[in-house]
């Protein structure tokens, strides 16, 4: 019979504030975005922390004036 190694690390939860809830909200690069309100395509609203679901996020602004 095989003999066990060590013990399978516990996994770590993942933050209840989102991907990187260690991170300051600020507005200096690499600090995390204020959670702002978005509308959506169908009219209806969430915050960006919704829409992500825990993922990262890229904001694009883009402008042509």
């Amino acid at each position: 019979t095989p003999t066990p190694t060590a013990a399978a690390p516990t996994p770590t939860p993942a933050p209840a504030a989102g991907w990187r809830a260690d991170l300051p909200v600020g507005s200096r690069s690499g600090d995390r975005a204020p959670d702002a309100a978005l509308t959506l395509a169908d009219g209806s609203s969430a915050t960006i922390e919704e829409t992500a679901a825990g993922k990262s996020v890229l904001l694009y602004f883009f402008a042509t004036w």
